[in-house]
């Protein structure tokens, strides 16, 4: 059992903010697992999807058909049918076994399959990975963890967590940590595409989101694999159209908004809506060619008046809709366009 606590439950929460949506399985998870121990029973412990009592043999990795596209997953042992995740922070040190607290609940980003405190498990392989059917065998490899003890498997150079509690979940899929208050590992979660190790992002639905100085500013329904959540979006003053001019650390701080698919819009006229080629060859969506981005560092906060979770951090007082400056530019909610 992994004790991670994104995901399962979160369509059947019964709050009405959506952030709460988006917290409570974290905390009703970790509680009821903590009761379930509190109360005598013991927890059955994971194997190693690549533990062997013979000679090592490497974690197969293998595709499977998903409603973002053919996707990675577990081909081998216990997590056999589990669902690969890569993490846009796509380095050891982006997520950690380091531990923090949940209130009095311990958890970390990573850890091995068997770490119930780990929020996203990292894949390892005892030997090289193997590639199953629908794997290109070139794009596999493998990276020493030394906090993990053991080898994290990699896809075209990005590193395979898990995250789903059951085969065959897509509970993780644009999994978006930038507007969460704990953890504080602020990234973006992508399925894997079987092909070519991009982001397996699907359809992207434009809509808009009231904040809390009153504007109405396009969001992004993100969460798709357990109920979407709008989360506001921003453009940034040194793009052109067509172009985005915020890759690398930028890219860190103010992710990309990606698709697979055509956009989808509620609220939003699809015709102003459209898609570039990024340099690294994922595509990003654009609002009347202009590229849109999250922010990392989103805050967020309850607002039960109107529902809204979100005070976006870059935002002043007012109408100033204007966020802060990075390399010369500036990152900007954008307004919703009139009915």
């Amino acid at each position: 059992m992994h004790m991670h606590i994104h995901g399962r439950g979160l369509q059947n929460a019964s709050h009405n903010s959506r952030l709460a949506r988006a917290l409570a399985p974290r905390v009703l998870f970790l509680a009821l697992v903590f009761a379930f121990v509190a109360a005598g029973a013991t927890l059955p412990a994971a194997a190693s999807s690549t533990t062997t009592t013979t000679a090592p043999t490497g974690t197969v990795i293998s595709a499977e058909s998903s409603p973002f596209g053919t996707v990675l997953m577990v081909g081998s042992g216990q997590f056999a049918g589990y669902s690969l995740y890569a993490f846009d922070r796509n380095t050891p040190s982006a997520c950690t076994t380091k531990v923090v607290m949940v209130g009095t609940m311990p958890l970390s980003c990573a850890g091995p399959e068997t770490d119930k405190s780990a929020d996203w498990p990292v894949l390892t392989t005892v030997g090289k990975p193997v590639a199953g059917p629908g794997v290109n065998k070139h794009l596999l490899g493998e990276v020493n963890r030394k906090d993990i003890g053991g080898d994290q498997v990699t896809y075209a150079g990005k590193l395979l967590y898990l995250f789903d509690m059951a085969p065959r979940q897509f509970t993780g899929e644009n999994f978006v940590e930038t507007v969460l208050p704990l953890p504080p590992w602020h990234g973006y979660w992508y399925l894997v595409s079987a092909k070519n190790g991009k982001p397996a992002s699907g359809p992207i639905a434009v809509t808009t989101q009231t904040i809390p100085n009153g504007s109405s500013v396009l969001a992004a329904d993100m969460f798709q694999g357990v109920g979407a959540t709008p989360i506001v979006v921003y453009t940034y003053s040194k793009d052109t159209k067509g172009h985005s001019a915020c890759t690398g650390t930028c890219a860190l701080a103010w992710p990309p908004v990606l698709t697979t698919a055509p956009p989808q819009a509620t609220g939003v006229d699809t015709s102003s809506l459209g898609e570039i080629t990024r340099s690294d060859g994922t595509r990003q969506l654009t609002f009347h060619g202009k590229p849109l981005y999250f922010y990392s560092e989103e805050v967020p906060r309850l607002n039960p008046a109107n529902g809204n979770p979100l005070n976006p951090a870059t935002i002043g007082t007012g109408n100033d809709l204007a966020g802060p400056a990075h390399d010369g530019g500036t990152f900007s909610l954008v307004p919703a366009p009139a009915a």
